[in-house]
C-alpha cells in the first residue's frame, strides 16, 4: 500500500514488481500508516479533529479516536498532532509518536481506550506560539530532537528513534543527526532498552543528554 493525501494506492507483489489494484478513498489525508490484521490504521488531523483513523480492508470508515494536543489554534493543534504509527497484531495495540516537540508516545487498544502515555523530559524543541494570523515558530539556539521512527519489531516491542540536530546541522538541512533509539514494551510503554546510534564516524562519542522518561497509565479505560 501507498499512501497519497486521502488516497490508499493498493499494490499487489507480481513476477516483475507490483501490480496496481485500486486505491481506497479516506476521510482525512494520511501522514503515516499500518495494518493490524484486516484494518488499515491511518494517522492524520483535520480541524483539531481525531488523529487515529481505523478502515476496513475494503475502505469502509471503522471509526476514528486520538486527540494529541487540544488549544484554541487549530494550526497549532494540527502542528502538534502531526506523527507516525505502528501496529502490534499480537497484541492489537496501536502506537502513536508525535513528530513535533511533544516527545511522546501513545499505546490505543482498537476501541480507542488509551493503555499508556510515555513521554521523555529533556528533549530540546522550537517553540511554537499563536498569533492572530495562526502561529509562529521561535527556534531552539540549543539543537532539536525530532522523531526519527516508528516502527514494530516482532516479539520485542515498539522501536521509536528520535534524531539531534546541532544548530549547523539544522541550518544546512541535514535530514537527521544522532540518532537515540527505545524500545517500547507494547502493554505497558516501559521503555526497557536504550541503544544510542550514531552517523559519520565510528569513534565513541557521547550520546546526546535525554536523561529519563516516564510512562503514565491512564485513570480509566475510557481516556483518549
Amino acid at each position: 500500500m501507498v499512501a497519497e493525501g486521502v488516497r490508499l494506492q493498493v499494490l499487489q507483489p507480481a513476477r516483475r514488481g507490483f501490480e496496481y489494484q485500486g486505491a481506497l478513498s479516506l476521510d482525512v489525508p494520511a501522514q503515516d500508516f499500518c495494518l493490524l490484521g484486516d484494518t488499515i490504521v491511518t494517522t492524520g488531523s483535520r480541524r483539531s479533529g481525531p488523529v487515529l483513523h481505523l478502515y476496513a480492508i475494503d475502505g469502509g470508515g471503522i471509526g476514528a479516536f486520538g486527540m494529541v494536543y487540544r488549544s484554541p489554534n487549530e494550526m497549532v493543534n494540527e502542528e502538534m498532532s502531526l506523527g507516525q504509527v505502528a501496529c502490534d497484531g499480537a497484541h492489537a495495540v496501536i502506537a502513536l509518536a508525535t513528530r513535533g516537540p511533544l516527545a511522546e508516545v501513545r499505546g490505543y487498544r482498537p476501541d480507542g481506550a488509551l493503555l499508556w502515555r510515555t513521554t521523555f523530559s529533556g528533549a530540546k524543541a522550537n517553540r511554537i506560539e499563536d498569533t492572530p494570523g495562526g502561529y509562529r515558530v521561535i527556534k531552539s539556539a540549543n539543537g532539536v530532537h525530532s522523531l526519527y521512527s516508528l516502527t514494530m519489531i516482532p516479539g520485542r516491542g515498539f522501536l521509536v528513534q528520535w534524531t539531534f540536530r546541532q544548530p549547523e546541522e539544522l541550518t544546512a538541512r541535514a535530514s537527521y543527526g544522532k540518532i537515540l533509539s527505545f524500545v517500547l514494551d507494547p502493554l505497558t510503554g516501559h521503555p526497557w532498552a536504550r541503544m544510542p546510534i550514531f552517523r559519520r564516524s565510528s569513534r565513541r562519542q557521547t550520546p546526546p543528554s535525554w536523561p529519563s522518561s516516564r510512562t503514565l497509565r491512564p485513570a480509566s479505560k475510557c481516556a483518549r
